[in-house]
């Protein structure tokens, strides 16, 4: 009686693992237990940045080609890396990785630029050694091999990406942050058809489900121009310039837009012309926000010497644009900070706030509006007072008091109220 042996040893073994690798195909949808959401607190968003970040959300940050898009994406990186504050909102507090796909600037250009943005920091008494070394150790930029034959869209480098990801978190580290750069270069077919963007929004789920990460890609605008003329930056700052199908906003969690202001609009509330003919200002709004504040605008100004080019918030951010949104807004911020300067003074009875600030205005009318006041003093909107029913004031809040403490410098109110009646 003959008998076969197999020349593979193994290969029952892997008959085997072949199989049950076969059983565990996962099924294309899955059905949510709503039942354990009854009688329990929703999870709060976990900010990155807040109002601008946040975990778990698939985002995009859109401007104009040479707006200072790249410097944005490594200031950010830069924030989640050591979790510290930038451009004046609170950051997570706990150094995260963050990992740039990067397909279009060259290595050397980026170490060029990371070097000067460290130097910015180092300016920044609050700045730690402790801070450099997170920013490095959770620092991992991936660029293309363009030697490689294989394509180079997302959904086709995902499974390269899987295998990178396993590896910067075989430690127990979490990825807080994955930028793409840029969805142009990432998506597959044409950015104006809705099928050309299904893979893409496909790979960018499935990135933030396998990491729990922000996956931000960068993209890019439109030309803004209707007939020669140039629109109000209100509208300027509008998904609808977005480039492409409808289908990326649609898909999109978070929207960020930057735009550069124009020489007449730095003059309107007393910046100066020629800086913004360089590109020197910039308004970065919020204009699609899951869990906070849309249309949250801050006014960045680019750094001269050390730290060129790269953007640092303007001392005078939010009053710079209430003035450059529109009248209404404007008003609307003198009087948040007039009941602030009224609480941090002590007066912090309701019925006092509201004899003082709507005097004669029937009670009903001025409960409301003083409702509308504390919220946005305690929510993401300004962050001057601590949340809840609190009255006490925030380390923000604390810098608003000082910054409200000081004479206005030589770009003050001046201009911006020679001008205010043209702001509709």
């Amino acid at each position: 009686m003959s008998t076969t042996t197999s020349t593979d040893p193994l290969a029952a073994f892997r008959g085997l693992a072949q199989s049950k690798a076969a059983q565990e195909v996962l099924a294309p949808i899955q059905i949510l237990d709503t039942d354990t959401w009854r009688g329990s607190a929703p999870p709060p968003v976990q900010w990155l940045l807040a109002g601008l970040l946040a975990r778990k959300e698939v985002a995009c940050l859109a401007g104009r080609s040479n707006v200072g898009k790249g410097f944005l994406v490594l200031l950010f990186m830069l924030s989640v890396a050591t979790g510290r504050d930038m451009f004046g909102r609170k950051g997570n507090g706990n150094p995260m990785r963050v990992v740039l796909v990067e397909m279009e600037d060259a290595p050397e250009e980026l170490h060029r630029r990371i070097h000067r943005m460290i130097d910015l920091l180092r300016e920044d008494p609050t700045w730690t050694l402790i801070d450099e070394v997170s920013f490095w150790a959770n620092l991992t930029i991936i660029t293309p091999n363009w030697k490689s034959a294989e394509s180079k869209t997302l959904s086709a480098l995902l499974p390269t990406l899987e295998k990178d990801i396993a590896n910067l978190t075989k430690d127990g580290a979490e990825i807080g942050l994955i930028v793409l750069d840029t969805l142009s270069a990432l998506s597959l077919g044409d950015e104006n058809s809705v099928d050309g963007q299904r893979d893409l929004a496909a790979a960018m789920y499935q990135l933030r489900d396998m990491t729990g990460a922000c996956v931000l890609v960068v993209h890019h605008i439109r030309k803004p121009f209707n007939g020669g003329k140039l629109p109000s930056m209100v509208e300027r700052l509008n998904f609808d310039y977005v480039r492409g199908s409808s289908a990326i906003v649609a898909f999109l969690r978070f929207l960020l837009q930057v735009e550069a202001l124009t020489p007449s609009e730095a003059a309107r509330i007393g910046l100066d012309e020629d800086k913004a003919l360089r590109g020197g200002y910039a308004v970065m709004g919020t204009t699609k926000v899951v869990s906070g504040p849309k249309g949250d605008w801050v006014l960045l100004e680019q750094a001269e010497g050390i730290g060129g080019g790269f953007w640092i918030v303007h001392p005078r951010s939010e009053e710079l644009c209430a003035q450059l949104h529109s009248k209404a807004a404007a008003e609307r911020l003198s009087q948040d900070e007039a009941v602030f300067l009224s609480i941090a003074d002590g007066l912090t009875d309701r019925g006092a706030l509201k004899a003082k600030h709507w005097p004669g205005t029937p009670d009903k009318k001025a409960e409301m509006a003083l409702k509308g006041v504390l919220q946005r003093l305690r929510g993401e909107r300004h962050r001057w007072l601590e949340p809840g029913k609190s009255m006490a004031l925030t380390d923000t809040g604390r810098v608003k008091l000082q910054q409200l403490g000081q004479p206005r410098n030589q770009h003050g109110n001046q201009a911006a109220h020679e001008h205010a009646d043209n702001d509709e």
